[in-house]
C-alpha cells in the first residue's frame, strides 16, 4: 500500500515565500495593484455600524435596503467615500462632501462615510472629526475590522464609490484634488458650473 501525499498546498506555500523573499515582490505588488474593484460587477453586499446614530437616527447602514433588487426605498445611487484618520486630503474632501449634501439629496443619492481605521486610537480620531468637528449630516460608518476596505480594495485613499439603483458599480476614483469632486457631480447628474478661466 503506496502513502500519497498531497503536495499541492505545500506547492503553493513554497511559491509564495520565494515570491516574498525572492524577486517575485514586484509580482506580488502588481498583483495587489491589480485587484481593483471595476465598475459594471455588483457592488459587495455590507451591514455596518454608524458612528453617528444619533444625528442621523439610523443605528446602521445596509446597502441592499438602498439599492439592488431587494431595495425598499429605491436611490438612484448611493456614494461611498472611504477615508481614515491617516489620510490627510480625506478630512478636505468630507468637507466638500458634506457642503455637497443638498445637491446629492436633490440627485437621488444616499452618501455614506467608510472609515477604515482599524485601531481604537484612528477611529477616535474619526469619531471627532466626522461626528464631533465636522457633525456630518450622512451616516459615518465604522469599519473596524477593514472587512469592507478589503471587499472594494480601498487601498488609495480617498476613494470614492458610486453604486447604481440596479445595485452595480457605476463609478470609482481615487485620492483627491481641486476639482475632484466635480467628476462625482457629473455621475450623479448633478450640474457643474463653469469656473471662469483666470
Amino acid at each position: 500500500m503506496k502513502l500519497r501525499v498531497n503536495v499541492g498546498p505545500m506547492r503553493l506555500f513554497v511559491v509564495v515565500l520565494l515570491a516574498f523573499f525572492g524577486n517575485g515582490t514586484a509580482t506580488l505588488a502588481g498583483a495587489a495593484e491589480a485587484e481593483v474593484l471595476k465598475v459594471g460587477e455588483v457592488a459587495p453586499p455590507f451591514v455596518l455600524k454608524t458612528m453617528n446614530a444619533k444625528l442621523v437616527g439610523q443605528n446602521q447602514f445596509v446597502l441592499k435596503e438602498h439599492v439592488g433588487p431587494e431595495a425598499k426605498a429605491i436611490k438612484k445611487a448611493v456614494v461611498l467615500s472611504f477615508a481614515a484618520s491617516y489620510c490627510e486630503p480625506c478630512r478636505r474632501e468630507l468637507k466638500e462632501l458634506k457642503a455637497m449634501k443638498a445637491e446629492l439629496t436633490e440627485a437621488g443619492a444616499e452618501l455614506a462615510v467608510v472609515v477604515i481605521d482599524t485601531e481604537a486610537e484612528g477611529i477616535a480620531a474619526m469619531q471627532k472629526l466626522t461626528v464631533d468637528e465636522l457633525a456630518l449630516p450622512f451616516p459615518v460608518l465604522a469599519d473596524r475590522f477593514g472587512v469592507l476596505a478589503r471587499r472594494y480594495h480601498a487601498n488609495a485613499l480617498p476613494m470614492t464609490v458610486v453604486i447604481g439603483s440596479d445595485g452595480n458599480v457605476r463609478y470609482v476614483a481615487s485620492g483627491f484634488a481641486e476639482g475632484a469632486l466635480d467628476k462625482l457631480r457629473a455621475e450623479l447628474g448633478i450640474k457643474v458650473e463653469a469656473k471662469p478661466k483666470k
